[in-house]
């Protein structure tokens, strides 16, 4: 079993990491990620360090942990169904 030591935050418009980006994330800044680097680039590099996604967490919570392999699944399926 593989220790997760860290959850890389994701969401899915720069409005809502610009919402939360206050208290111990006010030093932080959103940037946007091309759909195709994040499958290709940043899922890759997650899953080799060992690391999972917080998708959409709130200043009030941990987001939704989720491992970049399931990510990256679940994200080409629903890009399937659109014709991507």
């Amino acid at each position: 079993m593989v220790v997760v030591k860290f959850l890389s935050p994701f969401w899915p418009h720069s409005t809502y990491a610009a919402l939360s980006a206050f208290g111990s994330w006010s030093m932080y800044k959103p940037k946007a990620v091309a759909l195709k680097d994040f499958l290709e680039k940043w899922l890759v590099g997650l899953e080799r360090d060992k690391l999972r996604l917080a998708v959409f967490p709130t200043p009030a919570g941990k987001g939704v942990p989720v491992d970049p392999e399931q990510c990256g699944q679940d994200l080409r399926e629903e890009l399937s169904q659109y014709g991507e």
